[in-house]
C-alpha cells in the first residue's frame, strides 16, 4: 500500500510520487470504510435487543434500560440458556447476576460463540461490543465436563455510557474536538462521554472579538516601541515614510488592513489549538461552513476581517442555544448583510426590486433546502414520484419584500463601527415595505413594523418541518460522518423537534445527540460512518496531540488558504469550500459522498504534503509583511515546534516508536499494514552522524509519513 515511499538516501526521505498518490488512497480507504453506509441500518438502538428463548412462554424481550427479574435455571435449560439479540450501533453494557453455583462448578458465557468469561454468584459484567451481525448470541452453560447447578435472577442491559479502550475515547474526541489531547482523553475516560460533553456545555463563551482587539491593540503597542527605540522600520523605509510618527501611523494602518487577516487567523488557531471549550469551538467551525460568510477578496466583505470575527461571536453565543435566536442575529449581523447585500435593502421603487440574495440563501443552505424532506432526511415525493420544491419566485420576491428597511447601527453606511453592532431600523422606516405579504402560507397584515415582519418571517422558516433533517444532516456530516444513515438523522431530527423538555431547536441537546448517537459511538472495527479530514483539522489535530509551542510565543498560520485552500470565514462562496453532495464519481455511483475530497486537488496535495514535512521538523515556515523587528516582521519566519522528545527517546526502537505513535495520534486503531510500511521505510533511512541526530531524524520522518497517510486523514 505504502510501496511508493523512497527508498533512496534522499535527506528528506520522500518521493513526491507519494503524496499524489494520497487522494486515491484516501478514496480506497473511504470506500472499504463507507460502502456499508449505504444500506440503512435494519433496527434502532431502542429496539428490543435480547430475546430469551423460552420453550414455554416464546420470546421474551428486554429493551435497553430495562432489567428482567425473572429467574432462570439450569433444570429449566440443561443445555445452557440461549440470548439472542439484533445488530448493535453502539456498545452494551450486560449485567448478569447469579446464583446456586456450587463450589466447583463452572458456568461460563459465550458472547457469539467466544468465551467472554466464568461467571460467579452475584452481578457479573460484560460488555457487548457493537456488531454488524444480523444474529448474535449469548450462551449461559456449564463448562464442558463439570456438573452442578446455577440459577440467573437478574438480567439488565444499557447502553454503554462512556469509552471502554482509549480508542473509543480517541474516535469521540476527533469528532467533538479539533483533535485529542492525553489529557482531554484521559478525562473522557474517566467521567464519560455523557458528562464529558455536559461539562463542555458548561464552559463560559469567550468573546472572539475582544481577544482580536486586545491581540491587534498590543501589537500596535509593540510597533510603537519598536519605532520609537529603533527608527522607522525597512517597510517604512522602503515606502517613503521616513519620520517615526509617520511610520508609526502606516504601520498601524497596516495592522487595521493587509495584515489584519493574519491578526484574525492568530486569535483563531489560538482558540482551536489552546481553548478548553473545544466542543464549542468545534461546533462553531461546523456551524460557519453551514452559515456561511467570506472575506475572500473576490467576495463582498473584500478583507473585511473584524466584521466576520464579530460574525464569529454570533456563532459562539448561539452554539448551545436556539436555532431561531441564532437565525435572528445572523440575519441582522452587519456581515452576513454585508456578504448577502441585505442592507440598505429598500421597497420597490426608483432603486428597482428589492434585493433577493438573502431571501434566497436563508431558505436555500440555512434553514429548509430546496426540496421538501421526511424527518430522515429523504426527500418528499409527490403522487408522481417527483421531488416537491420547498419554495417558489413568488416566496423569494416576498421574503425579499419583508427585509426591507434595515441599515448598519450607526444610521448611515459610515465604516468605522459599522461591522460591531446588529442592523437597525432605518431612518423612520421609509425604505421598508409595509404593504400587504403572503410568505409560507402566512399572510403578513399591512402596516407591520420592520421588526414585526422579521420576526414572523423567521417563525415561518424556523418552525418549517425541513428545519429539523435539514440542519441536522449539515451538522451530523461536519461533525461526523459524510454519509449518515436515514435512522441516524431521524433520531437528531427528533431531538431538534423536542429536546425533551419540550424545547424545539435546541441546539446543545441537538450536538449532544450527534455525537451519542449509536451511529457515531459504534466500535472502532465499524465499517460505517466516517469522513475525509479537512486541512485545517488534520494540522491542529497534529499540533494538539504534540503541545506544539510557536517560536515567538504565539501561534501563527495565515497561510492555509494558499497552502491548502482552505482558511475559515474566507470559503469561495456562500456554499462554503464544498457542497455536501460534492465527492468523486467512483462515491457518486454507489450513492455515497465525500465533500472534503473537492480540496485535494493535486496541487494542494503536492503543498499537503510539503507542509506536513515541515510541521513534523518544526522547519520554520511563513512570513508577515509589516515590520522588521516588530512581531509581524517580513524578516523573520515562524515555526510551530512539536514536542517530540518523547518520540526521540524511543526511536532506536522502530516497533516502541510505533507504538508510541499508535497511542498518541490513533489510540490504538492504526493498522498493522500502515504500521509495517512505516517501518519499512524507516529502515531505509540513510544514517545522519550521531545517535541524537539519528533519533530526531527519525521521530520526524515516521511522523511524515503517519501524518500523510490515509488513515490519519480519515476520521472514522
Amino acid at each position: 500500500m505504502y510501496s511508493v515511499l523512497n527508498r533512496s538516501s534522499s535527506k528528506r526521505g520522500l518521493s513526491v510520487q507519494f503524496c499524489c498518490t494520497f487522494v486515491w488512497l484516501s478514496v480506497l480507504l473511504m470506500l472499504s470504510l463507507q460502502t456499508s453506509s449505504a444500506a440503512p441500518p435494519k433496527t434502532s438502538a431502542l429496539s428490543p435487543i435480547i430475546y430469551l428463548l423460552l420453550e414455554e412462554t416464546g420470546p421474551v424481550s428486554l429493551r435497553v434500560g430495562q432489567t428482567s427479574n425473572q429467574r432462570y435455571t439450569s433444570d429449566q435449560y440443561p443445555d445452557g440458556l440461549e440470548l439472542r439479540f439484533d445488530r448493535l450501533f453502539q456498545d452494551v453494557d450486560l449485567s448478569i447476576t447469579m446464583d446456586d453455583i456450587p463450589d466447583g462448578a463452572s458456568v461460563e458465557i459465550y458472547i457469539n460463540g467466544q468465551l467472554a468469561g466464568t461467571l460467579t454468584n452475584g452481578i457479573n459484567q460484560f460488555t457487548i461490543p457493537a456488531s454488524e451481525l444480523s444474529h448474535n448470541t449469548i450462551v449461559i452453560r456449564l463448562e464442558d465436563g463439570t456438573e452442578g447447578s446455577w440459577t440467573v435472577t437478574r438480567i439488565s442491559s444499557e447502553l454503554s455510557t462512556g469509552p471502554k479502550t482509549r480508542a473509543d475515547a480517541q474516535l469521540f474526541l476527533a469528532r467533538a474536538t479539533f483533535g485529542p489531547t492525553r489529557a482531554e482523553l484521559d478525562r473522557v475516560l474517566e467521567i464519560g462521554y455523557e458528562a464529558w460533553i455536559d461539562e463542555q456545555l458548561r464552559l463560559p463563551r469567550v468573546s472572539s472579538i475582544d481577544a482580536f482587539t486586545n491581540y491587534q491593540n498590543r501589537l500596535k503597542d509593540d510597533v510603537a516601541i519598536d519605532v520609537n527605540n529603533n527608527g522607522p522600520t525597512t517597510n517604512c523605509v522602503t515606502r517613503g515614510f521616513l519620520e517615526t510618527e509617520e511610520c508609526i501611523t502606516y504601520m498601524h494602518a497596516l495592522l487595521d488592513g493587509s495584515a489584519a487577516s493574519r491578526i484574525r487567523m492568530d486569535q483563531w488557531w489560538e482558540r482551536t489549538i489552546r481553548s478548553n471549550d473545544q466542543l464549542r469551538q468545534r461546533v462553531v467551525y461546523a456551524l460557519s461552513q453551514v452559515f456561511v460568510v467570506s472575506t475572500q477578496l473576490g467576495n463582498a466583505l473584500r478583507g473585511r476581517q473584524r466584521a466576520a470575527v464579530v460574525y464569529e461571536d454570533v456563532l459562539s453565543k448561539h452554539a448551545f442555544g436556539s436555532y431561531r435566536d441564532l437565525l435572528k442575529d445572523i440575519t441582522l449581523n452587519p456581515a452576513m448583510a454585508y456578504y448577502l447585500s441585505f442592507v440598505g435593502n429598500q421597497k420597490a421603487g426608483r432603486f428597482g426590486q428589492p434585493d433577493e440574495n438573502y431571501a434566497r440563501e436563508i431558505m436555500q443552505l440555512f434553514s429548509i433546502g430546496l426540496t421538501e424532506l421526511n424527518q430522515d432526511g429523504t426527500p418528499r415525493l409527490d403522487a408522481n414520484g417527483r421531488e416537491i420544491e420547498t419554495y417558489s419566485p413568488e416566496t423569494v420576491q416576498n421574503l425579499a419584500r419583508i427585509f426591507t428597511g434595515w441599515i448598519y447601527s450607526p444610521g448611515s453606511f459610515v465604516f468605522s463601527q459599522w461591522d460591531l453592532n446588529p442592523l437597525i431600523i432605518w431612518g423612520n422606516g421609509f425604505a421598508h415595505d409595509f404593504d400587504e405579504k403572503t410568505f409560507m402560507g402566512r399572510v403578513h397584515p399591512a402596516g407591520l413594523s420592520q421588526e414585526e415582519d422579521l420576526d414572523m418571517a423567521l417563525d415561518s422558516i424556523a418552525n418549517h418541518p425541513n428545519v429539523a433533517p435539514f440542519i441536522s444532516t449539515r451538522l451530523i456530516e461536519r461533525l461526523v460522518m459524510s454519509n449518515p444513515p436515514r435512522e441516524y438523522v431521524g433520531r437528531v431530527a427528533a431531538v431538534f423537534r423536542d429536546n425533551g423538555s419540550g424545547e424545539y431547536g435546541d441546539l446543545g441537546a441537538v450536538v449532544k445527540a450527534i455525537l451519542l448517537d449509536p451511529a457515531a459511538l459504534g466500535s472502532p472495527s465499524s465499517s460505517t460512518g466516517g469522513k475525509i479530514l479537512e486541512p485545517v483539522i488534520a494540522i491542529s489535530k497534529l499540533w494538539r496531540a504534540f503541545n506544539a509551542q510557536s517560536d515567538i510565543g504565539r501561534i501563527r498560520y495565515g497561510n492555509s488558504h494558499s497552502d491548502f485552500g482552505q482558511r475559515p470565514y474566507d470559503a469561495p462562496s456562500v456554499f462554503n469550500f464544498y457542497a455536501p453532495t460534492d465527492g468523486p464519481a467512483s462515491l457518486k455511483d454507489q450513492g455515497l459522498v465525500a465533500p472534503e475530497m473537492k480540496l485535494f486537488r493535486d496541487e494542494i496535495v503536492l503543498k499537503f504534503l510539503g507542509r506536513m514535512l515541515q510541521m513534523a521538523t518544526s522547519e520554520l515556515v511563513g512570513s508577515d509583511p509589516v515590520s522588521a523587528t516588530a512581531p509581524y516582521s517580513s524578516d523573520r519566519r515562524r515555526a510551530m515546534i512539536l514536542n517530540l522528545s518523547e518520540a526521540e527517546a524511543l526511536a532506536d526502537n522502530l516497533n516502541d516508536l510505533m507504538d508510541f505513535y499508535q497511542e498518541r495520534l490513533f489510540g490504538g486503531i492504526m493498522s498493522q499494514a500502515l504500521r509495517n510500511d512505516v517501518i519499512t521505510f524507516l529502515e531505509t533511512l540513510p544514517d545522519q552522524g550521531s545517535v541524537i541526530a539519528n533519533r530526531q531524524y527519525i521521530a520526524q520522518q515516521a511522523l511524515t509519513v503517519i501524518t500523510v497517510s490515509p488513515e490519519y486523514n480519515f476520521q472514522r
